[in-house]
């Protein structure tokens, strides 16, 4: 008895010489029709694909796009892939490059300048169509190098370096003061500021605009509480601090850095039954994805447009692609917004 596997020859995969012989053509026409098939007759196209089926032949596709120098990959290289503002930015990218026949490809530098670094170099030598990079710090650096000249870059959530890179951020510094200001209209004057590391710019953007917001108001100040995590473990490990001191030393107003750190937050100060929220401590977040973040009570956030975030960026990256090399690339940047919910003002409040 003898079997056969479709998609197999005696010496493995099928090849493009297989698919010839199947057809009765050369090996030349089959390349001519995967690559354009437009080119080919009728007669033989249809006997290329009946042996393509038969043979379950799989083109290589990488090997095609190499040889004509074109890609259909872009990458996203995220400084931290966990943050759900970077995975609804990702979601508007996927979409945005699926229109144009485009595929996205993730990757997380888990905030190391060296695994940022070996990506870029790595999606340049795949030649990938372009990348949206979300840096860990200012990557100018390093991008001067040969082996990253080439390669197309859109900075995400970062201003450019120079005006050869577009880029798509957010006014972190207005995130900021919205925040503050907020919380100083409360009455509240003891701020605590949650979230790092410092060297991070979202970080200090934020900081800068909280800073600008209590010089104006006397008597009001602002504790920073550094973290090297913006996770919601590293907010719980803040408010547990925070709850070990006296009341009179508490901050009445904590600001976090992100949806993930303010959950934390609160779910700390909502377990300790001589705290209440907002009342004693008012709580604002940042990137109003709250439900994500598994936030106990609705959260006070700043809002991004995360997905069309995402979709401005690989716009730039698709005009990049056919930008004369000294046009200066567009610099885009979103104001973010206030949505104010119970955890600074309860809900049978009138603000």
């Amino acid at each position: 008895m003898s079997t056969s596997t479709a998609g197999a020859t005696s010496t493995g995969p099928a090849r493009l010489r297989d698919v010839a012989e199947r057809a009765g053509v050369s090996v030349a026409l089959v390349s001519s029709y995967i690559n354009s098939p437009e080119l080919v007759g009728k007669k033989s196209a249809a006997k290329i694909e009946e042996a393509i089926s038969a043979l379950g032949f799989i083109p290589n596709d990488a090997a095609r796009q190499l040889r004509r120098g074109v890609s259909r990959m872009i990458a996203f290289v995220a400084f931290d892939v966990g943050d759900t503002f970077f995975a609804s930015v990702a979601r508007g990218a996927q979409r945005r490059a699926a229109q144009e026949g485009l595929s996205l490809v993730l990757a997380d530098s888990d905030g190391q300048r060296s695994t940022e670094r070996e990506y870029l170099t790595l999606f340049g030598e795949q030649r990938v169509r372009g990348v949206l990079l979300a840096p860990v710090a200012q990557p100018s650096s390093y991008l001067d190098e040969p082996g990253l000249r080439q390669t197309r870059i859109v900075f995400i959530d970062q201003p450019s370096p120079s005006p050869e890179y577009g880029s798509v951020c957010i006014n972190d510094v207005l995130g900021g003061r919205l925040a503050a200001a907020h919380l100083l209209k409360l009455g509240r004057r003891r701020l605590a500021y949650v979230g790092g590391p410092s060297y991070i710019r979202q970080v200090t953007d934020r900081l800068r605009g909280v800073r600008e917001a209590i010089g104006a108001v006397p008597g009001a100040g602002v504790e920073v509480f550094d973290t090297e995590a913006r996770t919601a473990a590293a907010g719980r490990e803040v408010a547990e601090a925070i709850l070990r001191r006296e009341p009179a030393d508490r901050p009445d107003g904590i600001f976090c850095v992100n949806d993930s750190m303010a959950a934390g937050v609160l779910q700390v100060l909502l377990r300790n039954p001589s705290v209440r929220v907002p009342e004693d401590i008012a709580v604002v977040g940042y990137n109003d994805v709250a439900a994500e973040a598994g936030s106990v009570i609705p959260l006070t956030s700043i809002r991004q447009p995360h997905e069309a975030f995402g979709r401005a960026a690989v716009d730039l990256l698709i005009e990049e692609f056919a930008a004369a090399p000294q046009e200066p690339r567009r610099q885009v940047v979103f104001d973010p917004e206030l949505v104010i919910r119970d955890s600074t003002v309860p809900h049978t409040s009138v603000f």
